[in-house]
């Protein structure tokens, strides 16, 4: 244990970026540097502090060599000071983060109870890989977490959240998606659009633990919804386009969908910085989508997206079904937990004689979509105008 510490010592000390100033006061302090891709537009930059905390995972975060001197000639160096002393210089308002299923971010009240905490749902979050596989250790520390707002994608989220955290719940829907003007389809762009999940590996590697479960038998009737939906494509002469999922590895999660569709008889999107994937969903006339956050987004939006459950039906690996946490049935009028062809023809058929709207309904308490985010907007000035106590 006390190697094991002092080796990620060492690889922070030597993989960051050294900050040799004092941070200055300011009113805002976004806790986890990727939050601010969501909430730049939230705020002016000179109002804002950007803090890191991916030392051990990525290069050049930034660490404060004058707060670790200073607690290093106090006999104080650990974490929790290091957070403390910085969130006592800047001496926020508001703490915020994106990263909402980060259970740190929950405990920090803690440490500096001088501010208000914000934490932003981002992605959908299930039982597999992530904050609600701890649900049960986590409401045993139920003491331990507190939040002044999470913002939630709906109100089941919410519930589960407040089941392990003293807290109050907004339901905003994507702050992202939100905050992306709809792109009204005046010309469809892409017939067809697959919206991928793809993750790296080979068949025989692990996907989860428990219960054990290979990317083999995790693929397995996601693998034959591509098929179908590239056969539906053909026999109805539509053009398929694959939207991708990562950059660090489009070229692995090209060959993925090319070994199973072929060369020519699709179209893939890489991602990239610059990709507005919400312009390219707007744009597209029938979408299909297994688990994918940008799925519920685009039909949130209004758009006309097929929702298919292709994952063993297991404990945990459940959390992937349309709706998850909300309860529904395993058929929907545009989701379904059956991959066939007949399937794809009686979604179809629902859409058929639908608009936006009715889309929008059907959403609503899965997703909502909150044009510009007011809500969160209001609560954010509210904290800022705030008297200082």
């Amino acid at each position: 244990m006390l190697i094991n510490k002092l080796v990620n010592f060492l690889k922070i000390l030597i993989f960051s970026k050294y900050q040799f100033s004092l941070p200055k006061e300011k009113k805002i302090l976004i806790y986890d540097s990727d939050s601010h891709f969501h909430l730049k537009n939230f705020f002016n930059k000179k109002n804002i502090e950007l803090f890191d905390v991916r030392h051990l995972t990525r290069k050049n975060q930034k660490i404060n060599v004058k707060i670790i001197f200073y607690l290093l000639i106090n006999l104080k160096l650990s974490k929790e000071n290091y957070i403390k002393r910085y969130f006592q210089i800047v001496n926020p308002k508001l703490i915020i983060t994106s990263i909402d299923n980060n259970k740190k971010f929950y405990s920090l009240k803690n440490l500096f109870n001088k501010a208000k905490y914000i934490s932003v749902q981002n992605a959908l979050r299930t039982t597999k890989n992530d904050i609600f596989a701890e649900l049960n250790e986590l409401k045993k520390n139920k003491k331990k977490y507190r939040c002044d707002y999470i913002c939630t994608f709906n109100k089941d989220f919410g519930k589960l959240y407040k089941s392990f955290c003293s807290t109050k719940i907004l339901c905003t829907g994507s702050i992202l998606s939100n905050n992306n003007k709809f792109t009204k389809k005046n010309k469809i762009k892409y017939q067809i659009l697959y919206i991928s999940t793809y993750r790296k590996g080979s068949d025989e590697d692990i996907f989860l633990k428990d219960p054990l479960t290979t990317n083999k038998q995790y693929r397995r009737k996601e693998i034959k919804l591509i098929r179908i939906i590239s056969t539906f494509a053909k026999t109805n002469k539509l053009a398929l386009h694959v939207l991708g999922a990562k950059s660090s590895y489009a070229k692995e999660e090209k060959e993925f969908f090319t070994s199973i569709i072929g060369y020519k008889n699709y179209n893939y999107i890489p991602r990239t910085i610059n990709r507005n994937s919400y312009k390219i969903v707007d744009q597209a006339d029938l979408i299909f989508s297994t688990d994918s956050t940008l799925g519920y987004e685009a039909a949130s939006r209004g758009n006309k997206v097929f929702f298919f459950f292709v994952r063993p039906n297991k404990r945990r690996l459940n959390s992937s079904k349309f709706g998850w946490p909300v309860k529904k049935k395993n058929k929907g009028n545009f989701w379904t937990d059956k991959v066939n062809y007949d399937e794809i023809i009686r979604i179809k058929c629902f859409f058929d004689n639908k608009n936006s709207s009715d889309i929008k309904k059907e959403m609503k308490d899965v997703m909502t979509y909150k044009k510009n985010n007011l809500e969160l907007k209001k609560l954010i000035k509210s904290i800022l105008n705030e008297k200082t106590k």
